[in-house]
């Protein structure tokens, strides 16, 4: 008897034990950690690739270097950078140049030329600059001078060999059409607009892929916590189903509330395996995120952050955040720079409708040479010959001894102007719905920025009510554990008040990611859009 009663006692002795050790390893469970969370392991089938110990900027910092989507967006101010060059090229002056030689068999035409069949042939070269848009007055102009080299077998007062010079200059200058408003020039004006919105747009890729780093950074982070909490709940129901195995050999327990405990384990280890994959998929996200495609441990690596997440309060200045993304957000930057190429494309419109008045003048010279036969009347004996070099021809072609000018005013205006109108009038409404465009977008800023800060506060909020949540959480299930032990409460009720401790684990950890994450958005989003960025 005395025997059975220290049995008794020995073996109450070991339950009072394990069921303390589950409470404190219950109570032992933390709270979403502060400070960095480890690596995760790798999962079977997966290669084990180097650990590479990330702080969330040197995450960024990578993700600007390698990011393929800002690889391509890079080019696009190249892009742009040509296409201004286009719109310049009519400023540059165009040099034509030809060169050609002749040569003819001929019958003759009258009697000075005798009844023989004479030959001639011939040298010409002509250069031509010629300017398409002069920048200040949308002027056009051109020059062109020619020379000609020509011998013949037929004898005759004319020069044989002949040479000859002239330059020729023309002009035209817009007097309604194209003076105030030059069309060269206002493409010239819009290529660059569409320039700027390309280093904005840019930027605004640059801030969208941070927040996409940032965000995806703190994925992981919240995915390694869960898992520490997976693994802690595994641990408290491994610990439960070995006192509750004890409490059923010394007689305290059912057989069949074994069953129940090892359903709990089982749970658990399936929370646990799911909390790995999550760590797989957050890494993949950061991964293509911040790494080089090209390196060969892309997909092996491991990430460990560094950094813990913020629990200290942020003071969000709701009135200068609204005031700064209104100010200089790249969005609303770019539909300003849309509103004043929309204006150059009225002003163009407008331009078009307009009479095309001109006035054109020209203005050219000719210097001749070579050498000149005097014959003897009657005979083909020379009787004197006079020369005149090929530069006294260029001199009066070039000193316009010997001008020619023309001066004319040309008036031109189609009957009906259907389409330049309809032009005009569309680039006018799409003008107006620009700017509703941009007051409707203004307005959507102000309640981003707004919904940001709520965010911000809603989410620290969440973090302090959700950390007394757990820690009541805690307080319980230390209660029922030593309920349980005592025989005043039932496993049922114990279990219960562990997955009310995980989920209260869980609640703060989200709560603390989410606050981490709104913190991203609210300065960012005084930068850029959210939705901007990303591959």
């Amino acid at each position: 008897m005395r025997f059975a009663r220290y049995l008794f006692v020995c073996l109450s002795g070991v339950l009072l034990t394990a069921g303390a050790q589950a409470a404190e390893a219950g109570q032992a469970q933390t709270p979403p950690s502060t400070m960095p969370p480890a690596a995760a392991q790798p999962m079977p089938g997966e290669a084990d690739g180097p650990v590479r110990q990330l702080s969330i900027d040197d995450a960024v910092a990578l993700a600007l270097k390698n990011n393929l989507g800002l690889e391509i967006e890079r080019l696009n101010p190249q892009i742009e950078d040509e296409a201004i060059a286009q719109a310049r090229a009519p400023y540059l002056p165009t040099l034509q140049a030809s060169f050609g030689k002749s040569g003819a068999t001929n019958e003759p035409r009258s009697f000075t030329e005798g009844s023989q069949v004479y030959s001639e042939s011939g040298l010409s070269s002509s250069f031509t600059v010629s300017q398409p848009s002069v920048p200040l007055l949308n002027t056009q102009l051109q020059a062109t001078w020619s020379g000609a080299r020509g011998t013949t077998d037929i004898l005759g007062p004319s020069f044989n060999p002949s040479l000859q010079s002239s330059l020729f200059i023309q002009g035209s200058q817009p007097l309604w059409r194209g003076l105030l408003i030059n069309p060269v020039k206002t493409r010239v004006e819009q290529a660059v607009l569409s320039r700027q919105i390309s280093d904005i747009t840019l930027r605004q890729r640059v801030v969208g892929t941070e927040r996409s780093v940032r965000q995806a950074y703190w994925q992981l982070v919240g995915a390694i916590e869960r898992l520490s909490v997976a693994r802690q709940n595994l641990d408290l129901s491994n610990e439960q189903l070995r006192a509750n195995r004890v409490r059923v050999e010394v007689g305290t327990m059912a057989p069949i509330d074994i069953i129940a405990a090892q359903a709990e384990v089982a749970g658990n280890e399936e929370a646990v395996i799911t909390a790995e994959a999550g760590i797989r998929s957050a890494e993949d996200q950061l991964r293509t995120l911040i790494f080089d495609p090209n390196s060969p441990e892309f997909w092996s690596a491991r990430i460990q952050p560094t950094n813990a997440p913020l629990l200290q309060p942020l003071d969000v200045n709701l009135e200068s955040a609204v005031r700064t993304a209104l100010e200089s957000r790249t969005d609303i930057v770019n539909a300003r720079k849309q509103l004043q190429i929309s204006d150059l494309s009225v002003k163009l419109a407008k331009n078009d409708i307009l009479p095309n008045v001109s006035l054109n003048g020209d203005i050219r010279a000719s210097g001749s040479g070579g050498t000149r036969f005097v014959y003897v009347p009657g005979t083909t004996q020379v009787d004197n010959r006079f020369d005149t070099s090929f530069s006294s021809a260029l001199g009066d072609a070039f000193g316009f001894v010997y001008p020619r000018w023309n001066l004319n005013v040309t008036y031109s205006y189609p009957i009906g102007k259907e389409a330049a109108q309809a032009t005009h009038a569309r680039a006018t409404l799409q003008r107006q719905q620009a700017d509703a465009q941009l007051k409707q977008l203004e307005m959507g800023i102000t309640q981003q920025v707004r919904q940001a800060a709520r965010n911000v506060n809603t989410n620290y909020q969440r973090v302090q009510t959700t950390r007394v949540a757990r820690e009541l959480a805690e307080q319980r299930l230390a209660a029922q554990q030593k309920r349980f032990d005592v025989g005043l409460s039932t496993l049922f009720e114990l279990t219960q008040a562990q997955r009310d401790v995980v989920l209260q684990r869980n609640n703060e950890l989200n709560a603390v990611i989410d606050y981490n994450q709104s913190l991203v958005d609210f300065q960012l989003v005084q930068v850029a859009p959210l939705g901007g960025g990303g591959f």
